[in-house]
């Protein structure tokens, strides 16, 4: 790493510089123009020779009189600076020569390289404006060289001095410069590693290092005046810091205690719900009178309505905790829609309306969404349509646009001929607890949540629920979604149909254990299975179930999960590690049956090795699909049934 130079250092390396480049200038422009003025002179002096000593010898040359020329040239020599004086007639033939040394050259001009080491000129030598010879004069440069070399010496002297002379003075104003700066430049250091803001450098100097000193100094002030109300607004910033750690815990403490109060209500409502709806599905299937019968489904429906409500509670507590996930599927769309439009079929017709589906032609048909929560959805547009349309129809409207990478925007509109909702309701009733009119809703009920809940689902999906309506004109409702286009599985058509209700005794001497703290429970779930032929043994608990496990081979295993003691998880974890010591060639499946119904608990029980997940109150057909899952060779039976 290259070492930092002062400034200091800088400022003699530059000075010292510019005074040796400036003074190698000045030597070397006086030193051209000695040699310049010296040549120019000698010239000078050899053309005033060269035509004195012509007109001498216009006579010789004209009579053709070499000795008399030879005479004439040796007067020439007393210049000691001459080398040599040549004369040619007008032929330019060697004529005559005064040489003070031996030239061989003399007959002809002299070659080039002679002429590199004397100064020479050469003119014609004139009678009556007629040309009658001409002469050559050769000087020596030494007398040159020596005033060269003399004016050199000269100035490299006097360049030493003045060098010497400008450095002294450079150093003077140097120090007057750099001292200040480095001033400065100690107070910033000071500044930087201890953050001591009194470090002022004093300085009386009225020029710009003056001005950046007290610049300076004010600055430091400033920074000091700050720092008191930086620090003053960190503490504020502080105290407001703990508060809102303070609230953010109490209101982390709030929706932990507000999803557990959730996940237990939701056990303590769903396991008499579980005993109500089952027993009334298994006295359906049994022998009643029509009369008790028809009480029954009165019974069955209320159950129904009353779950309705309890799942929309949890919805709304899933999606405002931000617990609710999606689970996207490749579903036929129009199959879907038909089934829908089915499912609320009878209740069109008992109040005189028309139910129309239309479906563009550009949909696609096999699309990849969550199926479950786009029904949920439009059960919930559907059914306040036929809720709050005493005449008329309703009509399911679907068409569809493409986006990038094989998305396609999916658009539902939902339009009745009911009693409408005015324009000041259009904003609010996908508020929670909104029910838009109240008399209304209280000639036909709900629990407000319902659209709010579908609202929120919407967006999960990328979507938006819009609406059209003015009071007795009726209301249009449209739903965007986002899915994925996609082709029909290749396999879908191999697969047949499960049967909606299994007859009776499918699933003769197979053997299940039912492990669950609460005997409602107990009794529905043993008269369901007990109904299809299976033989079904009772555990209270955890610790019961890993024993009768132990000890007994079952085909299957339904688990509770909240138990007292030892809960459905950690007694599943038990049976999997004492699986890992037995040699068994059949993983023993366990499907989880719970009252749970939050975020995350169908990921809580495959972590802790359950095979499936039944959630309270379960319903007899999803029992037995379960059963049709787990028992291979009754699910062969009942299919080719």
């Amino acid at each position: 790493m290259t070492p930092t130079k002062l400034i200091k250092d800088k400022l003699d390396q530059l000075v010292s510089r510019t005074i040796k480049m400036a003074l190698g200038v000045a030597a070397g422009i006086l030193l051209l123009y000695q040699g310049w003025a010296f040549h120019a002179n000698m010239r000078e002096r050899l053309a005033v020779v060269a035509q004195m000593t012509g007109r001498n010898l216009t006579a010789a040359l004209e009579f053709e009189d070499r000795r008399q020329a030879n005479m004439l040239l040796q007067s020439v020599k007393a210049d000691k600076d001459i080398v040599a004086v040549s004369v040619f007639d007008r032929d330019r033939q060697f004529f005559a020569e005064a040489n003070t040394q031996s030239d061989d050259g003399a007959a002809t001009f002299f070659p080039h390289w002679q002429r590199l080491s004397t100064i020479e000129h050469m003119a014609p030598i004139q009678l009556h404006d007629e040309v009658v010879g001409y002469i050559h004069v050769r000087a020596s440069p030494n007398r040159l060289f020596e005033q060269w070399l003399a004016s050199l010496l000269l100035i490299l002297g006097a360049s030493l001095m003045s060098g010497w002379l400008a450095m002294r003075g450079a150093g003077r104003l140097q120090r007057r410069i750099v001292e200040p700066i480095v001033a400065l430049a100690s107070s910033m250091r000071q500044v930087s590693s201890d953050g001591n803001f009194e470090a002022k450098v004093q300085s009386d100097s009225q020029d710009e290092i003056g001005q950046l000193t007290r610049g300076f100094n004010d600055m430091l002030a400033h920074l000091q005046e700050r720092d008191r109300m930086l620090a003053d607004r960190n503490q504020a910033l502080e105290l407001a810091v703990q508060q809102a750690t303070s609230a953010r815990e109490s209101a982390e403490q709030a929706l932990r205690v507000k999803s557990m109060f959730l996940a237990n209500m939701s056990h303590e409502i769903r396991t008499p719900m579980n005993g109500i709806l089952g027993l009334s599905e298994i006295l359906l299937h049994s022998h009643l009178p029509e009369r008790e019968a028809q009480h029954v489904r009165t019974l069955l429906q209320s159950g129904r309505a009353l779950l309705k409500i309890i799942n929309e509670i949890l919805d709304f507590s899933k999606i405002e905790a931000d617990k609710l996930l999606l689970s996207p599927t490749n579903f036929n769309l129009n199959d879907f829609l038909q089934e829908l439009i089915q499912l609320f079929g009878h209740q069109a017709r008992q109040q005189g309306l028309a139910l129309v589906l239309q479906i563009d032609e550009d949909t696609p048909a096999w699309v990849c969404a969550d199926a479950g929560r786009l029904r949920q959805i439009l059960t919930n547009l559907l059914g306040n349509a036929l809720k709050f349309t005493p005449a008329g129809r309703v009509v399911l409207r679907v068409s569809s646009s493409p986006l990038a990478n094989a998305g396609v925007s999916l658009v539902f509109e939902v339009a009745d001929t009911g009693i409408g909702i005015s324009a000041e309701q259009h904003s609010q009733i996908f508020e929670v607890f909104n029910q838009g009119d109240t008399s209304a809703a209280r000639r036909h009920g709900g629990t407000g949540l319902g659209l709010s809940i579908a609202m929120g689902l919407a967006r999960l999906m990328d979507g938006n629920i819009s609406v059209q309506s003015q009071p007795a004109l009726g209301s249009t409702f449209v739903l965007t979604i986002r899915a994925e286009t996609c082709t029909e599985p290749a396999t879908l058509a191999a697969l047949p149909a499960l049967p909606s209700a299994l007859p009776r005794l499918a699933f003769p001497d197979y053997r299940v254990l039912v492990v669950d703290d609460n005997r409602v429970n107990q009794l529905v779930v043993r008269a369901a299975l007990e109904r299809v032929g299976c033989r079904v043994d009772l555990a209270d608990g955890g610790v019961q179930g890993v024993q009768a496990v132990t000890q007994h081979a079952y085909d299957l295993v339904l688990m509770d999960c909240q138990m007292p003691d030892v809960d459905g998880y950690e007694a599943t974890r038990q049976i999997r590690q004492w699986e890992q010591t037995q040699k068994f060639t059949r993983r023993m499946p366990i499907a989880a049956f719970t009252a749970h119904a939050m975020a995350g608990d169908r990921e809580k029980c495959e972590a802790a090795g359950m095979d499936d997940y039944l959630s309270k109150p379960i319903s007899i057909s999803a029992l037995e699909q379960v059963l049709l899952r787990w028992l291979p060779s009754a699910n062969a039976a009942v299919r080719s049934k």
